[in-house]
């Protein structure tokens, strides 16, 4: 099962780790050798991230480096699963995106059955790139031919974005879904033992809002969807809280267009996944066409550098207090959204790479108390010809009607802007 690990200050602890259990023993060569020949095939699990001081933007770097700089293969014989697991956390703080390895193979031998760990870094891959990885592992222990299916960084972020509309999305699972792999390997749930189980507490309200009435309506107000989303719940939030300013640790997936080092988070969907800090400002009475202009600039150019500066803060602390002054912050909310294919593919000509699967994200969601600094999560996501807006809350905590009353805000603010947009 694919699960996620995120620590907002140190970045070698934000990865995406896959685990799968095999069906049937290999020796430790024929592992060996199916993850050297991994990294050989993907791009993307051997390049490295530069980071230039000058302007503070960070660059992906394919060189021909030797391949033991950028992944590590380890086998371990542990007793039993539970050792195995317990070891997972200090795996996870191999990575180092700045230096290497950019992923990590382990196998666990526990005699009777072996267990696969894959590690990589969230900024070189996603969680429908375990589909490709699992496929191709499974050919290459058992010695088939794999055809290399890409040749740069904007291939493979073409062939991702191919593989997911070839995806039958109705058929899709929870956990994210592995292919059949009954020969070698199989997926199995297997979480942490320190991440607690169950659903976390959660506050949902569905409204009858296909995805093309969405951006329908956004289209109106010269808009994105996640933009009007957005500016909706910064409206609910000022009339439940009476407070201008609104801090979210926003749960982007954010496309970078070709050719420009810019992320525009108002038309995320996939491939760079990571949490940027946003500070929604407006005054109260400015009224929704002014307070969404003022989203349209947070979301947009306006937190252009903004963007650039975070992602150098997960790769190394400032030392420069004015760098840093921006991030000192503690969002009480993090946000997230997922789109679907026909409302979030802009009008710009730059073509989304990834689509998340909202059931993976809400699975996610349920796993994550402990490692999510926020005590609440506001989430929207799309079902059908319905638009879910939630509230989710920590383990083993209520939702208080503050919340609850936010959320019956938030859904009627964006009913209204949809159904009765000259009321806005």
């Amino acid at each position: 099962m694919a699960f996620f690990s995120i620590s907002l200050t140190n970045p070698n602890q934000v990865a995406l780790p896959v685990l799968f259990k095999s069906g049937r023993a290999f020796p430790e060569g024929q592992w060996r050798t199916a993850a050297r020949r991994m990294v050989e095939l993907h791009p993307m699990l051997r390049g490295l991230f530069r980071r230039d001081d000058q302007t503070g933007t960070m660059t992906y770097d394919i060189g021909e480096h030797p391949l033991h700089d950028h992944y590590r293969f380890e086998q371990h014989h542990v007793k039993d699963f539970a050792t195995a697991m317990s070891m997972l956390p200090v795996l996870l703080l191999e990575l180092d995106i700045e230096k290497g390895p950019l992923s990590t193979f382990h196998v666990f031998d526990l005699g009777h059955e072996q267990y696969f760990f894959h590690c990589v870094h969230h900024l070189a891959s996603d969680y429908l790139s375990y589909k490709v990885f699992a496929e191709d592992l499974t050919r290459l222990l058992l010695d088939q031919q794999v055809e290399p299916p890409t040749v740069s960084c904007q291939a493979w972020a073409e062939y991702l974005h191919q593989t997911a509309q070839d995806l039958d999305l109705d058929a899709l699972t929870v956990p994210p879904p592995l292919p059949d792999l009954a020969v070698s390997l199989r997926g199995e749930v297997a979480m942490p033992e320190s991440t607690p189980g169950g659903r976390n507490p959660e506050c949902l309200v569905c409204l009858d809002i296909s995805p093309s009435t969405l951006t329908s309506a956004a289209n109106r107000f010269g808009a994105t969807p996640i933009e009007l989303l957005v500016t909706a719940l910064h409206v609910a939030y000022q009339e439940v809280f009476h407070f201008n300013v609104m801090g979210l640790a926003f749960m982007t997936h954010g496309r970078q267009p070709v050719g420009d080092t810019v992320f525009d988070l108002s038309r995320t969907v996939g491939f760079f996944a990571h949490y940027v800090p946003v500070v929604l400002d407006a005054p109260r009475t400015a009224g929704f066409r002014t307070t969404l202009r003022h989203t349209q600039e947070t979301l947009g150019t306006g937190i252009e550098d903004g963007v650039k500066l975070t992602l150098v803060r997960y790769l190394r602390d400032f030392t420069d207090p004015t760098q840093r002054r921006p991030y000192e912050i503690d969002p009480f909310f993090g946000f997230s959204y997922l789109a679907p294919t026909e409302a979030s593919v802009p009008s710009d000509g730059h073509q989304p790479l990834l689509l998340e699967q909202p059931d993976a994200m809400t699975e996610l969601r349920a796993h994550r108390a402990d490692t999510s600094p926020h005590p609440f999560e506001l989430a929207v996501t799309h079902e059908g010809d319905r638009l879910n807006l939630l509230v989710i809350g920590q383990n083993n905590k209520g939702i208080p009607l503050m919340m609850q009353r936010l959320l019956s805000v938030w859904s009627e603010t964006v009913r209204q802007m949809v159904t009765i947009p000259e009321l806005m």
